[in-house]
């Protein structure tokens, strides 16, 4: 699975998508989610420490490649109802 996450200044996430093996998406905001994806309950730590678990493999990317990903699994979803981002999805 790869999973891209948007953070605030708190390092904590603020809108996720994840792209599972089948090529299924999920994604989650704080206005709205799919079952199975939820935003993490705690600040989100350093790359530095997150690649310290074999299990992942951190890449920093940039604000239009997140948004490139966040379209592109609510197309695939078709969740016209989440629509643009609002300032719920970019508070704390």
């Amino acid at each position: 699975m790869t999973i891209y996450s948007e953070l605030d200044e708190h390092r904590r996430e603020v809108r996720k998508v994840e792209v599972f093996p089948d090529g299924s998406f999920g994604y989650a905001s704080k206005r709205a989610e799919t079952p199975s994806t939820g935003l993490g309950l705690v600040p989100f730590p350093p790359p530095a420490e997150v690649a310290e678990d074999p299990a992942f493999d951190p890449v920093e990317i940039t604000a239009d490649e997140f948004e490139k990903m966040w379209r592109i699994a609510l197309d695939t979803l078709q969740l016209s109802s989440v629509g643009e981002p609002g300032p719920d999805d970019r508070e704390p």
